[in-house]
Formats: structure tokens, sequence, C-alpha cells
């Protein structure tokens, strides 16, 4: 249900942009940040997306991050580390380490951090209902086309 109202809105949207601008000048902020959520997700679903750049922080798969097959890729930083599972730690601000399916850190291979031998990417089949933990920096999601990482 929720897909089909998110999908019908954003055929509204996309006609009405198609004819006039849109007045979202009557939504509340909290209201604009469900509404661009939607979006985002409806976008990320489209044959037509190509990739989104995540930032630092936690998100639930199927909620902030639609579930499928996900290459994710360091943004540029030297080293960032990104863990997914089906369970968050005490104070729910990251991935218990007890309900980690797994964990990578991932680097710049032109960075200072380039000749580790870690990967600058992974290729997770993320579930709804997990979660996945995006630590000190921005990750690029992108959908996954059948290539895996190498260690270097």
């Amino acid at each position: 249900m929720k897909k089909t109202v998110m999908f019908v809105l954003v055929l509204v949207l996309i006609s009405s942009a198609a004819f006039a601008t849109v007045d979202l000048s009557g939504l509340t902020f909290e209201e604009l940040l469900v509404l661009q959520k939607q979006v985002q997700l409806a976008m990320m679903e489209t044959d037509v997306w190509q990739e989104v750049t995540v930032p630092a922080g936690l998100y639930e798969i199927g909620v902030d991050i639609p579930a499928g097959h996900w290459t994710i890729s360091n943004k540029g930083q030297s080293m960032v580390m990104v863990s997914w599972g089906d369970g968050l730690d005490e104070g729910a601000s990251g991935v218990s380490f007890y309900d980690t399916y797994d964990m990578a850190t991932l680097i710049n291979s032109n960075g200072m951090f380039g000749t580790l031998g870690a990967p600058e990417f992974v290729s997770w089949k993320l579930t709804e209902g997990t979660y996945i933990d995006i630590d000190s920096g921005s990750v690029v999601f992108t959908p996954y086309t059948g290539t895996t990482f190498t260690f270097k």
C-alpha cells in the first residue's frame, strides 16, 4: 500500500511539474522531510537512477535505503568504515557487533591508506529490516552489476 501511495505521489509530482510548479508552501518541515524521503526512495527504485551519495549515519534498509543488491564504494575519503547487520547496539547508534553480517573498511587507493590492501568497494545484497552504519565519511551506492572487489 505504501509503495502504491508513493508511486501515485511521485506520478502526481512529475505530471504537475511538467505543467506547473508544485506549491509545497503549505507543508510543515516534517511533512517535507517525509516527502523528500519518499521521492528519494522512488528515484532509487527506477531504472534511470545511477548512483547516490549517502553520508555518514545509520540507515534502515527498506525504509531509508531500498532493499537490493548494491555496490557501496568509498566517496573519496582516505578510509570509511561500513557495517551491515540486523540488530542495533544498546544506544541504537550503530549496528550491534554481535548482529553484524559483514563489515568493511573501504579505502581510497590514492589516499594515505591506499597500501593497506583493503577494498575500495563492497557488493552486498541488503535485505529489508536490516541496518547499515556508515562511519566517518560518505559512500556511493550504485546498483550491483556483477563486479566483485579484489584486495590490492
